[in-house]
């Protein structure tokens, strides 16, 4: 499948040198006693503000399976955790949401070059230096299909 790219974007990647600079947002998506908690962060050195909501700046990576690999995990590290961040992870009581993207510096509002991808966070460790996960699509190819069986009470006409 081929992916496209917006106009600024692929005008930046066509120069030698340019200005341009692709951010990546984080939403971590926490639920801790039924409360739905949202912490935003951009891999930058200053915060960037996206349709209203501000993203702090973090270190962190997210490396993607290469192509052919599954395609249902990858993996996210934070450098220099936030104990703030570490202690909603103890607390959550539902396996951690993760989503994001790509966007440009000079246009944080405009539409995302890549993304918003959706992830669950599991295997999830961390210590005084940085916070690991794998990033999962969940168990969707796993999943019945379909979801009844074929029985004389779902499909009287089979049997």
């Amino acid at each position: 499948m081929s992916r496209t790219i917006g106009a600024s974007a692929l005008a930046a990647i066509a120069k030698p040198q340019t200005d341009e600079v692709f951010l990546f947002l984080l939403d971590v998506i926490l639920t801790i006693d039924g409360v739905v908690e949202t912490y935003h962060f951009v891999n930058n050195t200053e915060s960037v503000t996206r349709l209203g909501v501000e993203y702090i700046p973090l270190g962190f990576q997210i490396t993607l399976p290469n192509e052919g690999e599954t395609i249902h995990e990858a993996s996210l590290t934070i450098d220099a955790v936030d104990l703030v961040l570490v202690s909603a992870m103890r607390e959550t009581t539902v396996k951690p949401q993760v989503s994001f993207m790509l966007v440009l510096a000079s246009f944080p509002d405009a539409t995302p070059e890549a993304g918003p991808f959706n992830f669950e966070l599991s295997d999830v460790t961390y210590n005084a230096q940085t916070l690991s996960a794998t990033l999962n699509y969940g168990k969707h190819l796993e999943a019945r299909f379909p979801k009844v069986g074929k029985t004389p009470y779902y499909f009287p006409g089979m049997f």
